[in-house]
């Protein structure tokens, strides 16, 4: 089965605390009801919203950092997957969820102040009106795809939006350069979550992993609008609690 892994939603705001309010209104969802999903040609259309997917071959590739002793450098081996274009925009967010808990609103903008429990709901939901398989990307997976077939990223700006061009705001999706494998906005506008929770890498290769079983946090990745450059890396992890 191809996994269909959504280059996830911003978190780059959500590390400020939530009122019990917002907590108690996350628990009560009321999704909508008039909403028309379809994937066909490798494409997500919500609303007639399209939210492209990209195909990554698999393959072999060194995850990590050498000499890092919480990441340090392994071999991985991952399977054939798709991966989302770009960050998940508010437009389809608000159709599938009937809500916008953003903080820059634009139907184009990549949605955010969003927890990671968030994302599992919006995951189900849209899994349910698809009939697809709808995930966050693991560590691994959004590792390789950011590595975007190993080209050496010399001008990050034209890549991405971080504290140096972005006037720490969020920015419109598809802005900025792909890379190697057609992704945008993989660095920058906002964090992404991946599934994984947080633990020290393996020391041994393996393949396809998905982190551990347990573990208090989860992981996100790639920086945002406010990150300096050396968070703005495929090998950079930041870690939160998943509510």
């Amino acid at each position: 089965m191809t996994l269909l892994a959504l280059v996830s939603v911003g978190v780059y705001y959500m590390l400020k605390n939530r009122s019990e309010k917002d907590k108690c209104e996350s628990e009560t969802v009321e999704y909508p009801t008039n909403v028309e999903v379809e994937y066909y040609d490798e494409t997500l259309f919500v609303n007639g919203i399209p939210y492209k997917m990209i195909p990554i071959k698999g393959g072999e590739f060194y995850m990590g950092i050498e000499g890092d002793e919480e990441a340090q450098k392994h071999k991985v081996t991952l399977s054939d997957y798709k991966i989302g274009e770009t960050e998940v925009p508010q437009s389809i967010w608000e159709a599938v969820m009937g809500s916008n808990p953003s903080r820059h609103i634009g139907p184009n903008y990549p949605v955010e102040q969003i927890s990671w429990n968030d994302c599992q709901k919006f995951i189900a939901r849209l899994n349910e009106l698809s009939g697809q398989t709808f995930k966050l990307p693991t560590e691994a997976e959004w590792e390789y795809a950011a590595n975007g077939k190993n080209e050496n990223i010399t001008k990050l700006g034209d890549y991405a939006w971080y504290a140096v061009n972005s006037g720490h705001t969020t920015h419109a999706i598809r802005m900025k350069s792909p890379n190697g494998w057609g992704l945008k906005d993989m660095f920058g506008n906002v964090w992404e979550w991946c599934s994984d929770r947080h633990a020290v890498y393996s020391k041994s290769d393996v393949k396809d992993p998905k982190g551990p079983e347990t573990g208090d946090m989860n992981v996100f990745r790639g920086g945002g609008c406010g990150s300096e450059a050396e968070t703005c890396t495929p090998t950079f992890r930041g870690a939160c609690m998943p509510e």
